[in-house]
């Protein structure tokens, strides 16, 4: 279990101390998921969210799975949104966004949707 997984977490200001939650929910699984950091949660290129996210997507596996985990509160550009698409279809990966308390932004939910993920609000909590 856990085998092809791997999460992308912002940990910038209140989102800190999330990844030890992450880790507990995933349990056992948690030793087979690769867990990648951003220090921000800014889906644009120049962002560390965003570059992060595409230098990730790049160097995944075919059929993998990407789950990130962030508050979404920055913004998501709708041409880096194509950009991140283009870079799951091309490599068969499914995008799973969860939020710990706003739904993602619109371009970000539609790019789960396309590649067979979804978003989910809620799971993870801060406190």
């Amino acid at each position: 279990p856990g085998v092809g997984k791997h999460i992308l977490m912002d940990v910038s200001g209140s989102m800190s101390g999330i990844l030890g939650k992450v880790r507990t929910k995933l349990g056992a699984e948690c030793k087979n998921v690769q867990v990648a950091e951003a220090q921000d949660s800014s889906f644009t290129r120049r962002a560390r969210m965003g570059g992060r996210l595409l230098d990730l997507l790049r160097s995944l596996p075919n059929y993998s799975m990407l789950i990130i985990v962030s508050d979404f509160q920055d913004g998501a550009e709708e041409r880096f949104c194509a950009d991140i698409l283009d870079e799951a279809r091309s490599k068969h990966v499914v995008i799973v966004l969860e939020s710990v308390e706003r739904y993602p932004q619109p371009c970000l939910h539609e790019v789960a949707k396309d590649t067979g993920g979804h978003s989910s609000v809620g799971r993870i909590m801060r406190k």
